[in-house]
C-alpha cells in the first residue's frame, strides 16, 4: 500500500490518540451538561453550545477539499482541547470539551474526503487499529482510576498532555503522507450517491455511540445487569485481545470474513445487547396498588446473552473498517460528506439526549415520559439496528485489504500492546478491589448517610474524592448513599459506588439497575451484606396526595434498597431511601409497610425530602423512631431506627463536598 512500517505505526498512534481524546471530550461535555442540571431542575443555557456537535454541516460550504495545512491545524486543536479542558472548572470545561468534539466531528469527514482523493486504501485499516488501541487505552485508564478516567485526576492529567504532545509531533507527517499512485492497484469507483453516503456515515456514528455508551467503560454493563464487574471486565478484555491477534494474523483469519458475515455477527451482537438490557428493564405498574415492587429476579441463564454481547463487541471495529473503507473508496464529495455526517451527528445528539432523558425526563418535560421512560434498552437497540442496516451499503467483499494494509509485523506489535493494556487493566481492577475484614466489634455500631449529588460538590465540580475524605473522617461501619446512579453517560460512565467502596475498603451493594432511571442508592459496609434487595416505590405528583391512586406517575422513579448485617450476634436490617421532592404519601407509606414487616432491628437512612411535622415524616415515625427529631428540624436527611435502639452522638456534618450534609450516629442496643 506504499506505506513503511514506521509510518503505519505512527498513523495508528495518532488515530488512537485522536479517537481516545474524542471519546474523552464527548464524555466530559455530556457529563458537564448533566452537572449543570444537578445544580438546578431546568435545562442549562449552556446546552446551546451542543450546536457545535453539528459542525459537519459546515463542510457544505466548502466545495473542494480542505487544504492539508487546515486538516493538520484542526487535528492539533482537537489535541489541545483535550489537554486544556481537564484543567478547567466545569462551565469552562464544557465549552472547551464541546468545542473539541465539534472540531473532531468536522475533521473526521474532511479527513475521509482527503484520504479518498488520495486513493488511500490503508486509511480504513489504520483507523481500525487506532480505534482498537483507543478503546484498550480507555479501559486501562478507567481501571487504574477506579472507573474514573485516570487522566482526569490530579497529577495524572500530565498523561493527557504527554499523549497530546506525542500526537501533535506525529500528526503532520501522518496527515501529509499519501500512497504512491503507482502502487494503488484499485481503480477508484464512481462517486458515491448522497443516500449511500448518509447511510455509511450513520453506521460509523453508530459505532462511536455504542462504544461510548458502554465499552469505553465496562463498569456501566455491571450496573446495567448487576453482574460481577471483574467478570465483565475480563471477558471484554479477552474479546479485545483475541480480535487484536486475529487482526495480526492477517488473511488467515479476518481476511476471510465477508460483508455478509460481518452483517450476521453485527445482528447477533445487537440481539445480545438488546436482550441483556431488556431482561433487566423493570416494567413499572401504572397504579399505586402495584408498589412496593420487588426488583424481579433475572434468570442466571440470561448471563449467556451478556457474555455473547461482550465476546461479539469487537465486531464494531470490523464494521467500522468496512464502513470507512467503503466511504474512502467511494470518494464522495466534501459536500456529500458534510451533509451525511451532519445528519449523523444530529442523530447522535438526539440519541444521547434520549439516553439521558430516560432518567431526567421529569426535570425537562413530562411530555417526554411516554417517549423515553422505561425505554433505555430501546435506545441501544435503535443504535444497533442503524449499524446493522448500514452494512447493506457496503459492497459484498472480504476484508482482505484491511489485514493486508496493517501488515503482520505492525499487527503483532499492536496485539502485544493491546494485550499488555488489557492485562494491566485487569490486574489493577483485581488489586484495587476492596477486601474488608469480615469481623468487627460487637458494638456499638456506627452508621452514616450521605446524599452524594451524583458525585458533585456544592459548587457543581467533581467532588467524589472530597466525599470519600468526608466519609473516611466519619469512620462509620455502615454507610447509606443516595444519588449514586453515575454509571451512565450522564454521569461520565463513572461508577461512584465502586470508587467509594475501593476508597473506603468496604463491601457494597447498589441498586436499582440503570434501566429504571432512578436516583441510585448504595449501601457500604465493613460487615458482609446479606440478602440484598431492591424495592421500587410509587412515584406521583407530590403532596397533598389525591384521594385515590394516580393512573400515571409523573415524578422521579424512586426505590429503596434493603440488606442485612450481623454484628455481635445481632441481625440488623438496613434500608437506604431517597424519596421524590415533595413526595406523595404512597412513598413513605410503601416504605413504612416494608419496615413493619421486618422482625429484626431496623436502621433506615436516607434523603427523605421531608422535615419533622410533615405528613411524610409522620407516616414513617408511626413505624420507626427518629434518632433526634429536634436536631433534624431543619433537615431532610434522616436516620430512623427500631424502638429498642438508641442513637448516641447523632450529628450532621456540614461540608462543601456535596449540597447535602453527611449524617452519622452510633447505634446502641
Amino acid at each position: 500500500m506504499g506505506y513503511s512500517r514506521s509510518h503505519k505505526a505512527q498513523a495508528i498512534v495518532v488515530f488512537a490518540i485522536l479517537f481516545l481524546f474524542f471519546f474523552q471530550l464527548l464524555t466530559d461535555s455530556i457529563a458537564d451538561i448533566y452537572g449543570f442540571g444537578v445544580l438546578g431542575t431546568e435545562l442549562p443555557i449552556e446546552m446551546v453550545a451542543l450546536i457545535l456537535f453539528l459542525s459537519p454541516f459546515l463542510l457544505l460550504f466548502f466545495g473542494r477539499g480542505l487544504p492539508q495545512t487546515v486538516l493538520i491545524i484542526l487535528g492539533e486543536l482537537v489535541l489541545l482541547s483535550r489537554a486544556v479542558e481537564i484543567m478547567l472548572p466545569i462551565r469552562s470545561q464544557f465549552l472547551v470539551a464541546a468545542f473539541g468534539v465539534g472540531l473532531f466531528l468536522f475533521l473526521f469527514p474532511a479527513l475521509l474526503h482527503d484520504r479518498g482523493q488520495k486513493r488511500d486504501n490503508a486509511a480504513g485499516p489504520l483507523m481500525v487499529a487506532g480505534l482498537l488501541l483507543a478503546i484498550a487505552a480507555s479501559i486501562l485508564l478507567r481501571s487504574l482510576g477506579a472507573t474514573m478516567d485516570l487522566s482526569n485526576v490530579g497529577m495524572f492529567k500530565a498523561g493527557a498532555w504527554l499523549l497530546a504532545l506525542i500526537a501533535a509531533v506525529l500528526l503532520p507527517r501522518v496527515f501529509r503522507t499519501a500512497p504512491d499512485p503507482a502502487e494503488v492497484d484499485d481503480p477508484a469507483p464512481a462517486s458515491a450517491g448522497w443516500g449511500r453516503t448518509i447511510v455509511l456515515a450513520s453506521g460509523i456514528t453508530a459505532v462511536f455511540l455504542l462504544l461510548y455508551f458502554a465499552f469505553t467503560s465496562p463498569t456501566v454493563i455491571s450496573r446495567w445487569t448487576g453482574s460481577n464487574y471483574l467478570l465483565i471486565l475480563a471477558v471484554a478484555i479477552l474479546a479485545l485481545v483475541l480480535f487484536a491477534w486475529l487482526l495480526a494474523a492477517g488473511q488467515k483469519t479476518l481476511g476471510k470474513i465477508s460483508r455478509n458475515t460481518a452483517l450476521i455477527l453485527t445482528a447477533l451482537f445487537g440481539l445480545a445487547l438488546a436482550l441483556t438490557l431488556a431482561v433487566n428493564q423493570v416494567a413499572m405498574p401504572k397504579g399505586a396498588a402495584g408498589y412496593p415492587l420487588l426488583d424481579p429476579e433475572v434468570s442466571p441463564w440470561w448471563i449467556i446473552a451478556m457474555l455473547a454481547m461482550l465476546l461479539l463487541f469487537p465486531v464494531l471495529f470490523l464494521d467500522f473498517g468496512l464502513l470507512v473503507e467503503e466511504t474512502v473508496l467511494g470518494r464522495p464529495s466534501q459536500r456529500q460528506l458534510g451533509l451525511a455526517f451532519g445528519l449523523a451527528s444530529l442523530l447522535m445528539l438526539l440519541l444521547i439526549m434520549a439516553n439521558i432523558f430516560t432518567s431526567t425526563w421529569s426535570y425537562v418535560a413530562t411530555a417526554l415520559e411516554p417517549i423515553v421512560r422505561n425505554h433505555f434498552w430501546h435506545i441501544h437497540l435503535i443504535v444497533a439496528l442503524i449499524l446493522t442496516l448500514s452494512l447493506l451499503a457496503v459492497s459484498n467483499k472480504s476484508v482482505k485489504k484491511e489485514t493486508q494494509a496493517i501488515g503482520q509485523s505492525t499487527g503483532r506489535s499492536l496485539a502485544i500492546l493491546v494485550t499488555a493494556f488489557g492485562l494491566v487493566a485487569l490486574l489493577a481492577a483485581i488489586l484495587l478491589s476492596p477486601n474488608p475484614a469480615t469481623t468487627g466489634p460487637a458494638g456499638p455500631l456506627k452508621v452514616a448517610g450521605y446524599n452524594l449529588q451524583q458525585g458533585y460538590d456544592a459548587a457543581g465540580q467533581r467532588g467524589h474524592q472530597e466525599q470519600c475524605q468526608v466519609l473516611k473522617a466519619i469512620d462509620a461501619d455502615i454507610i447509606a448513599l443516595s444519588e449514586t446512579d453515575t454509571s451512565r453517560i450522564a454521569g461520565g460512565n463513572f461508577d461512584i459506588v465502586r470508587f467509594l467502596s475501593q476508597c473506603l475498603d468496604m463491601h457494597a451493594y447498589a441498586g436499582p439497575k440503570t434501566g429504571t432511571g432512578t436516583f441510585g442508592y448504595a449501601l457500604l459496609s465493613r460487615y458482609p451484606l446479606e440478602n440484598p434487595q431492591t424495592f421500587h416505590l410509587f412515584s406521583g405528583p407530590g403532596l397533598p396526595s389525591p384521594a385515590g391512586p394516580e393512573e400515571f406517575s409523573d415524578g422521579d422513579q424512586v426505590a429503596v434498597i434493603k440488606a442485612q448485617v450481623k454484628v455481635g450476634g445481632e441481625t440488623f436490617t438496613i434500608f437506604v431511601n431517597h424519596f421524590d421532592s415533595d413526595p406523595p404519601f404512597e412513598q413513605p407509606q410503601g416504605f413504612a409497610g416494608l419496615a413493619a414487616e421486618v422482625a429484626d432491628r431496623v436502621i433506615a437512612i436516607g434523603d427523605y425530602n421531608c422535615r419533622p411535622g410533615s405528613e411524610c415524616f409522620d407516616i414513617m415515625a408511626n413505624v420507626l423512631k427518629h434518632c433526634d427529631p429536634v436536631q433534624a428540624e431543619d433537615h431532610i436527611d434522616h436516620i430512623f431506627v427500631s424502638a429498642d435502639l438508641s442513637c448516641p452522638n447523632y450529628t450532621y456534618i456540614e461540608s462543601n463536598a456535596s449540597d447535602h450534609p453527611a449524617m452519622a450516629s452510633e447505634i446502641a442496643w
